[in-house]
């Protein structure tokens, strides 16, 4: 449980695009990151809204 607290948050930024989101996604091993502008959250996917 340490090591989970102790990871910083993966994030996408509102002005990417969905290529680039899935980029960062892929490469941190998450499935639905938050959406970030600057240090306020705008946003957090929802499994059903990739499908």
């Amino acid at each position: 449980m340490t090591d989970l607290l102790r990871r910083s948050a993966v994030g996408t930024r509102p002005d990417q695009t969905v290529a680039q989101a899935t980029a960062i996604m892929n490469q941190a091993g998450v499935g639905a990151p938050a959406v970030v502008d600057g240090a306020r959250l705008v946003g957090a996917p929802a499994v059903s809204s990739a499908w």
